[in-house]
């Protein structure tokens, strides 16, 4: 009769508090890079505000995440149009070195209480930036 060495067996080790955090922490930024993409990055006050307030965003009918993720820097402003469709405001400003600036506003609060900002910032007709943070009124 063959024995079996009782040191062959393997017995689970009870994960740790910080392999536990680990994966918590690795599932939750896993979650908020798909949730936010890459032109939105709130900061933690807004992810803190966001699950305190309710959002009442609406977003212009040809708005999607992933279309906002595929905007860039550089991107002409028919560019934009064509791929969000029409926002729904453009507010044009003028900086001191008399260079066009324009933002585009692609969501909005019914409420006025709160929303996610969906704003495209462009200069001289190109994209220079994009405001994605949580807005409390």
């Amino acid at each position: 009769m063959i024995q079996k060495n009782p040191r062959s067996k393997r017995t689970k080790k009870p994960i740790g508090k910080l392999q536990r955090l680990l994966l918590v922490g690795s599932v939750l930024l896993i979650a908020f890079i798909g949730i936010v993409g890459m032109n939105t990055t709130p900061s933690i006050a807004d992810l803190f505000f966001a699950c305190l307030i309710k959002s009442d965003t609406i977003y212009t009918p040809d708005y999607s995440d992933s279309k906002w993720n595929s905007l860039r820097t550089g991107m002409t402003a028919d560019q934009i149009q064509s791929i969000l469709g029409e926002p729904f405001s453009k507010s044009s400003l003028l900086n001191t070195d008399a260079h066009g600036k324009s933002v585009w506003s692609y969501s909005r609060s019914p409420t006025g209480i709160s929303n996610w900002k969906r704003e495209v910032q462009l200069e001289v007709g190109k994209v220079v930036g994009f405001d994605g943070r949580f807005d409390v009124h």
